[in-house]
């Protein structure tokens, strides 16, 4: 069996044994000190006498060879960036399933799945979470008709908020884990947020609430009849399909405002609302600190609405940090 180390490490240990015999030392000895068997020591000592310094030089151990040439392996890395669909698969994603069977199809050489990844790193390619994108994300019509109808953009959004801190990294020295210290409540506020924009200037607003209670129907409705009431104009609301956003209170507003129109996002694409961007960003700046109670939360979160409010740059941020397609 070939000793543990590298090519360089096992040439210093032969260099080593040869200085010590040179010292005078018994190859027992010099076997001891340098970790080896008395039998190896007899060996370098008769390939130092026959070849020299040379003899001792380290030989690296020439591996397997590749079983992929240069070309092929070019060849298969230009059939992977055309994605899982072109070759037939379901979806774009590469397991090293797929990839070891693209090439025994193409080439015609077995690769175990578990050793596919060596020649991906070779790539400097590396494993990765896919992103999630709903395949239903084109909610650039009801846009189209914000345009013809000269219409407000509202984007609708609920969350919550309780006084146990969310965490976020800092530094400390190493070892030392810092500590948030905390009132251990159960205590929620939930807020309602809607991001505006306007038909010809473009020019965005924000609207929030907050309200101690769990969110319902009633308060959504009492949220729109005040929200439509600064907004003038026809208004499309677009929002998920949370249970909270039907029923008769909302029906109610819809028959009083005809100007409203409501459009919803596909299910479980909550990146699609910049309202996300906008609680994110909120929770950001709320990290790491020691809400007292929720009448502190609100102090903070009402601070953070005039913060965003007062910046046009910012609240834009939010619209273009979601995964809102681009318009054609």
């Amino acid at each position: 069996m070939r000793p543990y180390g590298s090519p360089n490490t096992l040439e210093k240990r032969r260099r080593r044994a040869i200085a010590l015999l040179a010292q005078g030392l018994n190859v027992s000895e010099v076997a001891r000190r340098v970790q080896a068997s008395v039998g190896s020591v007899h060996q370098w000592q008769q390939m130092w006498a026959h070849g020299g310094e040379a003899a001792l030089a380290a030989k690296p151990a020439p591996g397997r060879p590749r079983k992929l040439t240069e070309p092929q392996g070019e060849q298969l890395r230009h059939l992977l960036l055309q994605g899982g669909k072109a070759y037939g698969f379901p979806n774009e994603i590469w397991t090293l399933k797929r990839i070891a069977t693209v090439i025994w199809r193409e080439f015609g050489v077995h690769y175990h799945p578990s050793h596919v990844w060596k020649v991906l790193r070779s790539w400097h390619w590396s494993c990765q979470v896919p992103e999630r994108h709903a395949i239903q994300r084109d909610k650039w019509p009801a846009i189209k008709k914000a345009h013809s109808l000269g219409a407000h953009l509202a984007f609708l959004d609920e969350s919550g908020f309780l006084p146990i801190p969310t965490r976020r990294r800092t530094w400390a020295p190493k070892g030392q884990t810092p500590i948030i210290f905390y009132n251990y409540q159960h205590n929620r506020l939930s807020a309602l947020a809607t991001l505006t924009v306007s038909p010809k200037r473009q020019h965005m607003g924000v609207y929030v609430c907050f309200q101690p209670a769990n969110l319902t129907a009633m308060h959504l409705a009492a949220f729109l009849w005040e929200l439509l009431h600064h907004v003038r104009g026809h208004v499309i609301l677009l929002w998920d399909r949370g249970s909270i956003h039907k029923g008769p209170a909302i029906a109610a507003v819809r028959r009083a405002y005809p100007r409203l129109h409501i459009e919803e996002f596909p299910a479980y694409a909550p990146e699609l609302n910049p309202v996300e961007q906008l609680w994110n960003d909120f929770k950001g700046h709320m990290a790491n600190s020691l809400p007292r109670d929720t009448r502190d939360i609100r102090r903070r979160l009402q601070a953070n609405t005039r913060r965003v409010r007062s910046s046009q740059a910012k609240l834009r941020s939010f619209i273009l940090a979601s995964a809102l397609p681009s318009p054609p």
